[in-house]
């Protein structure tokens, strides 16, 4: 079985946001926003403005707690009070999972609003799960992705430069993680089979972060606009999400969910720990040099980590890393499977294997 799953619409320019309200008329005439209170005291003034000249009804909720599912109910309880056409989520990877979660509990369509690069997790039909702590809380899927995401490239760029870092090791998983789905014929969570569209545009992805990473890191930097950085913005955004939607997660994110388990790692941008993860994966897969050169290359170059320690993991790392990666995909992960043939104490050689390889790259 073959399932192809991506966002409805997908709109990026620089300033769209000023406009969102002309953005949102097709889908209604009655939102509501969820967004930090900082955000959307530096949005909403705007948002609010394009809502009137287009004489669209809007309400605000403050987000509060990182993708729990007591904040997800409560949300969703709020859209089955109310007579909202559309959740609107504006903020980062947490808050959007935590919209799309509680729009699927209300009942109404998610348009996500993405103020970082940092994630794929914009376009996508899964929420990562927390708990109150930062604890890894499991995954949900939901039957249809965002209606509309839509993003405003001058935001992205304003935005934290490692944000736009943490994006690229996101995306940079995509390819390698969707090959092991291919190679080893492991279904999708959805029960579809890898397709090639979705290998295709994974490895796509994995080409534009390698060609164009290091010039939209320096765009990113002056807070600029540039091609580079739209290509990047778009890779992050929309083409890892889709390539991993439709390729699949693998050892790279496991690494990823498993530092969760570790409280001092838990602050550490998702991205980040993904990026160090695929470094893991290509080790793992005894990857050829030319490969693990390139990669281990581009993520010295942008700023993304290769070792454990720039990831917080310093004191007995190697006892707390074995315990974590035995506690999270010891019984196997449905989400997170490794390539076939490999185990958990091969996953642990080959982290700690990158955390040598990265400091003596460094």
């Amino acid at each position: 079985m073959y399932w192809i799953k991506s966002p409805s619409n997908y709109k990026q320019a620089p300033g769209i946001l000023q406009k969102i309200g002309a953005e949102l008329k097709p889908y209604g005439n009655s939102f509501l926003f969820l967004a930090t209170p900082s955000r959307w005291g530096v949005l909403g003034e705007s948002v609010i403005k394009s809502m009137e000249e287009e004489g669209l009804t809007w309400e605000y909720e403050a987000y509060e707690h990182a993708a729990t599912r007591d904040a997800m109910d409560k949300v969703g309880a709020r859209l089955n009070a109310g007579s909202y056409d559309a959740l609107v989520v504006m903020g980062g990877g947490k808050l959007l999972d935590t919209g799309k979660g509680a729009a699927s509990r209300g009942g109404v369509p998610v348009i996500v609003v993405p103020t970082t690069a940092t994630t794929d997790a914009a376009g996508s039909s899964v929420a990562v799960l927390h708990t109150y702590e930062g604890g890894p809380d499991g995954v949900e899927a939901y039957a249809v992705g965002p209606a509309l995401v839509l993003v405003d490239s001058k935001v992205i760029a304003g935005a934290p430069v490692e944000h736009l870092v943490a994006g690229m090791g996101d995306a940079l998983s995509t390819y390698f993680e969707a090959r092991v789905h291919y190679n080893y014929k492991i279904p999708l969570t959805s029960g579809s089979q890898v397709t090639l569209a979705g290998l295709a545009q994974a490895k796509a992805c994995y080409d534009i972060i390698m060609q164009y990473g290091r010039e939209a890191l320096l765009a990113a930097k002056k807070r600029e606009v540039n091609e580079a950085l739209e290509i990047i913005v778009m890779a992050n955004t929309y083409m890892s999400c889709f390539g991993f939607e439709n390729g699949g997660l693998s050892s790279a994110h496991g690494v990823q969910n498993t530092f969760e388990l570790i409280p001092e790692c838990r602050d550490v941008l998702h991205g980040m720990a993904v990026g160090f993860g695929t470094l893991c994966l290509l080790i793992l897969e005894d990857f050829e040099q030319a490969v693990v050169d390139e990669v281990f290359s581009f993520c010295k170059d942008v700023g993304l980590p290769l070792t454990l320690a720039e990831l917080n993991l310093t004191e007995n790392a190697a006892n707390k890393m074995r315990a974590a990666l035995e506690q999270n995909l010891g019984a196997g992960h449905p989400v997170f499977p490794m390539p076939t043939g490999k185990t958990v104490e091969d996953l642990f050689q080959a982290v700690m294997k990158t955390d040598e390889l990265g400091r003596k790259f460094k």
